[in-house]
């Protein structure tokens, strides 16, 4: 395995009392950028189920002539231990980590790495959070004088910092019941509510929290509009669109306002709701046919151009206008749209 892809590098200076500098380092302690925040020092802990984390571990060996004999052991042990903030329970996370003589055959000076697995158990770690806590110790043999006495070496921590804390909490998503259109006021129970609030609705709607997760959202006089019933729970938004009387229609909309004779055009009548049952009326203009298609769809059709000698052309104005009907919330205001017929000049 290559070094390049453990990023976030801890560099842990192990210093142990030997002369001329230090005879074996724990030179470097890391983890996969993937789990690893260097800018905190911080791993993130599962909420549910163990932990795993392959990490690099590398030794370093001095490279001076005592220090280099056929006879001299490099015997090293390393442990890794979980805690929680503020206890001083230790629990042992880390595979076997040892290194050998043997690793270092071949060479009088080199740097070894292993590649252990550590494991938190689950649920150890709480919303304190904790770290991880690196020891280590080496047996002596063979190595010269004054330090010739062989056995193994008291545990050293490594002064490294390694923080634990839990994964955010994966909080449920609030769902809404209630009506979609209220005429004078509505109950919505929310279930799972973050922070509740009712959004576009200065001068149209106010929000009442009536306890035990319902809501009371009321129409204010006669305003008409749609407002937004929202919840915030951490950095998630869920939301509600509820309609508040009944909205007047959008527009009227087709190809063209002026219209040339004998010829047919289509014009739709567009609604916020397009479930709303539409009333559509013509004004004036009694020689222009008015055909209904649909709820919101009608055609306008021409009669031939009339006296086609008379130097002054007539010019037919029209007017349409159309509601929403609502037998619960009553009817809409009317929109209105002036049409012409025998002109192709542009207007207002």
């Amino acid at each position: 395995m290559n070094f390049r892809y453990y990023l976030a590098i801890l560099l842990l200076s192990f210093t142990s009392t030997f002369v001329n500098g230090q005879a074996i380092e724990i030179s470097q302690f890391s983890f996969s950028s993937s789990v690893w925040d260097g800018s905190t020092k911080t791993l993130t802990v599962k909420r549910t189920g163990q932990s795993t984390y392959l990490t690099s571990v590398a030794l370093s060996r001095i490279n001076l002539p005592e220090w280099t004999s056929a006879g001299l052991s490099f015997n090293v042990e390393v442990e890794a231990f979980a805690k929680k903030k503020n206890s001083t329970q230790l629990v042992k996370i880390s595979d076997e980590i040892k290194f050998a003589t043997s690793d270092f055959v071949g060479t009088t000076s080199t740097t070894i790495a292993k590649y252990p697995t550590l494991t938190i158990p689950a649920g150890f770690i709480d919303e304190d959070g904790g770290n991880i806590i690196i020891k280590w110790r080496f047996y002596k043999e063979n190595y010269p004088p004054p330090y010739d006495q062989n056995g193994w070496t008291e545990w050293y921590t490594a002064d490294a910092e390694i923080n634990l804390k839990l994964e955010p909490a994966v909080l449920p998503p609030t769902t809404f019941a209630g009506p979609d259109q209220i005429c004078d006021e509505g109950i919505y129970t929310i279930t799972n509510p973050g922070t509740i609030s009712l959004e576009n609705a200065s001068g149209i709607a106010t929000i009442t929290d009536l306890g035990n997760n319902q809501w009371q959202v009321e129409r204010i006089n006669n305003a008409v509009g749609t407002v937004v019933l929202k919840s915030l729970v951490g950095s998630n938004a869920y939301d509600k669109t509820i309609r508040i009387g009944t909205d007047t229609p959008i527009s009227i909309t087709g190809n063209s306002y002026s219209l040339d004779w004998s010829r047919s055009y289509t014009f739709t009548v567009n609604t916020v709701d397009a479930n709303s049952t539409l009333e559509i009326v013509k004004e004036g203009a009694p020689s222009v046919t008015f055909t209904r298609l649909d709820n919101n769809r009608f055609t306008l059709s021409t009669p031939p151009k009339p006296n086609s000698n008379d130097p002054i052309t007539p010019v037919y104005v029209l007017n349409i206008k159309a509601r929403v009907i609502d037998p619960e919330c009553g009817n809409s205001e009317y929109i209105h749209q002036e049409i012409r017929v025998g002109t192709t000049i542009p207007f207002e």
